[in-house]
């Protein structure tokens, strides 16, 4: 059961979530950010509060470097590093997304930034449905070398998911005999009847008896138990948010973990003595999973790339709601260097407007944002051709896209009449989007 959750970019309370058995790695999973000053503190001047309010300086050490890297979902230097020298100020917040569990089973759960949490079970299981989605359209941020820079856990889920993608196709493994008995129900077996039966005259014709009936006895094996204790164990451990169905056999009373060398010693030889293809898929994956699970201790299923998921739930929700065929774009201003370019999250055209959407994820406000303000000062004024006198688009509409737990909309920037000339005010929207809404969206695909 989930005995605790909360919220990417909240604050860590380490003696609480210790105290109830659970173990983060702070360097991991945390990030250190400053403790908005307010007037009374220490150290407080009234520069230092508005910088604050205006969400200057978020991160420890924070440099533009860093935050694109942040942005990009790289970590950003060890926690507790002090760029201005202080330290009281500072605090933890939660920094992935996912489910960690203690030694008793309970489950830590940490959903997205902004996300109101209403049935936790059910919306541990959206979290889910959400990653995993992800990891069907990009498996490259999964496996290999970006794996552990993007997803974490110390449970074999990918062999597990190998073995109940066989459960749901073909139930779980069983070896089926046919016999042929006199005298039983079913199919008569012609062929064993005619060569074992003896012939009898009645009525002027010849009867055969007696007639032997084909029956065919399912016999469990060793796999079919190694797949029920594989299935069964995870899903009593990680099934709140899984939403999958357990087996409904008996559970296995083999020590499968005690015993996990002598479990893949005989996979490795069973594998030798077959060769239909979905059941050498099969034993490969619990060989994986016995090789690699673990007995005991803290469990954990930790996502560090939720910034490029919301980035590609903003993209496919905007194309379902708005109608039009946002994507990334590249474009190149730069005649100094024609190699460097600019990319909004999601760009679009209808008719003589253009669309520049920039996906964020953030937990509040982060004051100006001048790469928007980049994008549109140079797409606004561009032309497909150097000869033609006019803009390519009439109007440019830019925002920033925003989880927050209902849909708004705020001002971000507008040029002060000062700043313009006639007809070329910038003007930049926050759209916060319901991050539930987005995600069950993106979910349901």
């Amino acid at each position: 059961m989930i005995l605790v959750w909360e919220n990417d970019g909240a604050p860590y309370d380490a003696e609480k979530i210790e105290g109830m058995g659970f173990a983060l790695n702070t360097l991991r999973d945390c990030r250190s950010v400053r403790t908005p000053y307010r007037a009374g503190d220490s150290g407080w001047t009234e520069e230092r509060g508005a910088a604050e309010d205006a969400g200057w300086a978020e991160d420890s050490g924070w440099t533009e470097e860093s935050g694109a890297a942040k942005e990009a979902g790289q970590a950003v230097g060890a926690v507790g590093d002090d760029a201005d020298g202080g330290g009281a100020d500072r605090r933890l917040v939660y920094d992935f997304v996912g489910f960690v569990t203690n030694g008793d089973d309970d489950l830590l759960a940490v959903f997205p930034k902004h996300f109101a949490v209403k049935d936790v079970e059910a919306d541990a299981e959206l979290v889910f449905q959400v990653i995993n989605r992800h990891r069907q359209r990009f498996p490259e941020y999964y496996l290999g070398e970006r794996y552990g820079e993007s997803f974490r856990s110390n449970y074999p889920f990918a062999a597990f998911f190998g073995i109940y993608d066989y459960y749901q196709r073909f139930g779980v493994y069983v070896e089926e005999r046919r016999f042929s008995r006199e005298g039983a129900d079913g199919k008569i077996d012609w062929r064993t009847t005619i060569r074992r039966a003896s012939v009898y005259p009645a009525g002027g014709r010849a009867v055969l008896y007696p007639l032997y009936h084909r029956q065919t006895y399912v016999f469990s094996t060793f796999l079919t138990e190694c797949m029920v204790f594989a299935i069964d164990y995870t899903l009593r451990k990680f099934g709140t948010f899984l939403g999958l169905a357990p087996t409904g056999l008996a559970f296995p009373e083999h020590d499968y973990l005690g015993e996990r060398e002598a479990v893949v010693e005989t996979l490795v030889r069973l594998r030798e003595q077959v060769f239909r293809d979905e059941l050498l898929l099969l034993i490969d994956h619990l060989t994986a999973f016995y090789s690699q699970v673990c007995e005991g201790g803290n469990l954990y299923w930790k996502c560090d790339i939720f910034a490029h998921i919301w980035e590609d739930m903003v993209t496919e929700y905007l194309r379902r709601t708005l109608g039009l065929p946002f994507a990334k774009k590249r474009f190149y201003p730069n005649g100094a260097a024609p190699e460097q370019y600019v990319e909004p999250d999601a760009y679009a055209v209808r008719g003589n407007c253009q669309y520049l959407y920039d996906a964020k994820y953030y937990t509040g406000p982060h004051g100006l944002d001048y790469k928007q303000l980049a994008y549109h000062f140079l797409l606004s004024g561009r032309r497909e051709r150097e000869t033609d006198g006019e803009p390519a688009y009439e109007t440019t509409v830019s925002a920033l896209v925003l989880p927050g737990e209902t849909d708004e909309r705020r001002l971000h920037f507008e040029t002060a009449p000062l700043f313009c000339r006639e007809g070329g005010r910038i003007r930049i929207w926050e759209e916060y989007l319901d991050i539930r809404k987005v995600m069950r969206s993106y979910a349901d695909g």
